[in-house]
């Protein structure tokens, strides 16, 4: 990839002035957001506060969401209505893709039943899968192969699974070498969301590795 690197440590300090200054001189270029698909933001945090209600917090990853709108909790399948919002740490009556906003909801749902990863979308019947197809890179500084079908733990927005890597290229199977990229399935025992051109990190089955990362294709 043609990007700029930064060697950093946030023990020493080492690299942090040339990279702050960096961030604040080069502005990051995105892409426009498609802001016309269906509302849906994965939740890094959800609390209670008095006299407000139920609060959940996150990213918006697609989509445009307005005080009043109807929202569905998957995996729970709940629906939730927005009471009042924040975008950025202000007061709105809408949030788009891209901000960070705060969702006062409500409906029948308690704080204990929802958990860091659980998906707020605009869809209806939107889709949870145990399966999926995707496109994989095994970091070249990787300390061993994987092996096919090993448990792996997946992130994946705000959600954190356990699965297992199935190899689909025959070619690289049945291990995947440090720096080799294949079409993988991911596959899970509990249902979750995601789309088409989500990303996502791999980490070993004990989370003491980082093993790579990629794009969800199907």
């Amino acid at each position: 990839l043609n990007c700029d690197l930064f060697t950093v440590s946030n023990t020493t300090g080492e690299g942090i002035s040339e990279l702050l200054s960096y961030l604040q001189n080069h502005p990051l270029q995105h892409n426009a957001r498609n802001l016309d698909c269906h509302f849906r933001m994965s939740i890094d945090r959800a609390f209670s506060l008095k006299g407000i209600g139920l609060v959940v917090t996150g990213t918006v990853a697609a989509g445009k969401i307005n005080v009043g709108d109807e929202l569905q909790l998957l995996p729970l399948g709940k629906t939730l209505r927005v009471r009042s919002l924040r975008v950025q740490d202000k007061d709105a009556q809408s949030g788009q893709a891209g901000q960070r906003c705060a969702l006062n909801i409500t409906g029948n749902i308690e704080r204990q039943q929802i958990s860091r990863g659980d998906v707020l979308t605009t869809a209806i019947d939107a889709p949870l899968v145990h399966r999926c197809d995707a496109r994989f890179r095994l970091l070249t500084d990787a300390p061993f192969a994987v092996k096919h079908l090993s448990p792996v733990k997946l992130h994946i927005a705000a959600k954190q699974l356990a699965a297992r890597l199935y190899i689909i290229d025959e070619a690289v199977r049945p291990r995947l070498q440090p720096g080799t990229e294949a079409l993988v399935q991911l596959m899970s025992p509990l249902p979750f969301s995601c789309c088409h051109g989500d990303r996502f990190l791999l980490r070993d089955h004990s989370e003491t590795v980082t093993l790579g990362g990629g794009v969800i294709l199907d």
